[in-house]
């Protein structure tokens, strides 16, 4: 069975004149601070501990992205050029285009793909893909519990 975490506190018959001496010296009450106080560190502390996590994580992903950006560029370049050159010289073969509107024609189309892969890659890269989504919602439940713990004890008062 599990216990309170908090001390029953013993019966006490009052009287008018000591109720507020006996409240501040309540062993309940300031177990029940105890308790908030706790709570609210630790709740801190695994708030802290998501958003390092989550930031890691997001900053492994920027990195494995980044690798593999660089390697798919060293080997690419070479790869792109000589097929280019191969376009070009495959248009310029045909005998209906010159040689220099052949390359004008396949180095166009390298351009415009080139600037597709660039506007997708900077959208992949944006900050609000990288930001902890996950511990700014449980930031914004923990602060939407506390509101309403807070208006629960205010009517109950």
């Amino acid at each position: 069975m599990a216990q309170p975490a908090y001390k029953e506190q013993p019966h006490v018959e009052r009287s008018r004149e000591s109720t507020h001496e006996i409240k501040s010296h309540d062993p309940s009450l300031m177990g029940l601070f105890s308790d908030l106080m706790q709570e609210t560190s630790d709740l801190v502390h695994n708030e802290v501990a998501l958003a390092r996590a989550e930031v890691s994580q997001k900053v492994s992903q920027v990195q494995s992205g980044v690798v593999a950006l660089v390697l798919g560029a060293v080997f690419g370049i070479p790869a792109m050029t000589v097929l280019l050159a191969a376009g070009v010289l495959g248009l310029a073969n045909v005998d209906v285009l010159t040689p220099w509107a052949s390359a004008l024609i396949v180095g166009g189309a390298a351009a415009l793909v080139a600037l597709i892969l660039l506007i997708a890659g900077a959208q992949k890269l944006k900050a609000t893909k990288l930001t902890p989504t996950n511990t700014a919602s449980s930031l914004d439940e923990d602060r939407k519990l506390m509101r309403e713990h807070s208006r629960t004890r205010e009517h109950r008062q």
